[in-house]
């Protein structure tokens, strides 16, 4: 009879703890519900000064100082976005000038460099500006002097020079096409290999 005396009173004992941590866990979140109301309120107050001071209402020195700071710091904002926004319109304009330089005529019996687009002079093998083999443009584009070539002919019709021939398509065994002024695929980045290309 000991025994089951002891083991029920055990079982009291674990449900009276059962019980009692349960209860102290709601009042722990009542605390907390309560605490959440003091920040709201706290929150309310701050938003209720803010607006007193940007409507020029007078207040005490002490969060007439912490509203100073925070004007402070919307102003170092703006002056960061300010900063941002230049840095993009230089971007843009960074962007746009390799597209006015293509534009630009190659210098007589020169050629226009067809990766960047700088025009360079007679004779010269490798873009100036960028580095890249210079090839003579396709039938049907323009000469090296300026002038267009009909696609249908095998001369320039201003300086009687021979038509470059038709540059042909390269495919990569990865089956991309590798651009004419580019020396490795774009997709897998094996070298291009071209006609009269070393091997």
């Amino acid at each position: 009879m000991a025994f089951f005396d002891k083991l029920s009173s055990m079982a009291k004992t674990a449900m009276d703890k059962t019980s009692e941590m349960i209860e102290v866990g709601s009042l722990n979140s009542k605390i907390s519900a309560e605490r959440g109301k003091i920040a709201e309120l706290k929150q309310k107050i701050g938003e209720y000064y803010w607006q007193r001071y940007l409507n020029n209402g007078a207040l005490d020195a002490e969060p007439a100082a912490s509203c100073e700071e925070i004007k402070a710091h919307e102003e170092a904002i703006t002056a960061i976005q300010a900063e941002i926004q230049a840095k993009k319109e230089a971007a843009a304009q960074a962007a746009e000038a390799p597209v006015m330089q293509a534009t630009a005529p190659a210098a007589a019996g020169g050629l226009t460099c067809g990766a960047c687009g700088c025009a360079n002079a007679e004779g010269t093998k490798f873009c100036q500006s960028c580095g890249a083999k210079l090839e003579a443009p396709a039938a049907g584009d323009v000469c090296s002097c300026g002038a267009k070539i009909p696609a249908s002919s095998k001369f320039c019709p201003e300086c009687g020079k021979p038509a470059p021939r038709p540059e042909t398509k390269v495919i990569c065994a990865c089956g991309a096409e590798i651009p004419q002024a580019s020396r490795f695929c774009p997709e897998c980045g094996a070298a291009a290999v071209r006609e009269g290309d070393e091997t």
